[in-house]
């Protein structure tokens, strides 16, 4: 066997093994462990996209028991565009900075200006007809794996009646995403 395989747990094998397939055993599986520690601390949550004053709107779900605050938001586009997403609004807090906090049930306006963020990609116009996603980052002090650390949604922005209307993916009672029609009139 070669140095680099020569491992004391190649007993438990009794031979059966060639040293290669050994090898690839090896490499596969200490792969397959490492992959599956690299899971996310913490749990999404569906937020809810609203027009306000004419303004697409994040929203916090009603059921929420208590207020969320925001450590960041973005939107960029769902598809690939000319091989990227492309950002179009990026804010976080300040380091030290109040934050902003919404009630269960509220909604903050793309492009808002918000005290004591950081714009790093300022609000750009959202196109018809193309799908957008929005996350937006709450702080949580001592996160725990069952806490909800952001809430997303996508959506797409269609023209109705000379102006932009925006339409929410859901989905159905199979998990699977329901896509809004938005190119249709």
């Amino acid at each position: 066997m070669s140095k680099l395989f020569a491992f004391p747990s190649r007993a438990i094998f009794q031979g059966k093994l060639n040293e290669r397939v050994y090898g690839f055993l090896l490499i596969a599986l200490g792969g397959y462990g490492v992959a599956a520690q690299a899971t996310p601390w913490g749990m999404a949550k569906d937020a809810d996209i609203k027009t306000v004053d004419g303004v697409v709107s994040i929203c916090i779900p009603a059921t929420e028991k208590s207020d969320i605050a925001i450590v960041s938001l973005w939107v960029t586009e769902n598809e690939l565009n000319n091989g990227a997403r492309h950002t179009q609004w990026d804010v976080e807090m300040k380091p030290g900075g109040p934050f902003l906090s919404l009630p269960p049930g509220g909604c903050l306006k793309y492009g808002a200006e918000l005290a004591g963020y950081q714009v790093n990609i300022p609000a750009r116009k959202l196109e018809a007809d193309v799908t957008y996603n929005i996350r937006l980052n709450r702080l949580v002090r001592n996160p725990r794996r069952t806490d909800v650390l952001f809430y997303t949604a996508v959506f797409c922005p269609a023209m109705r009646d000379g102006q932009l209307a925006y339409f929410q993916y859901r989905y159905d009672e199979n998990d699977r995403s329901v896509k809004p029609n938005c190119a249709r009139d």
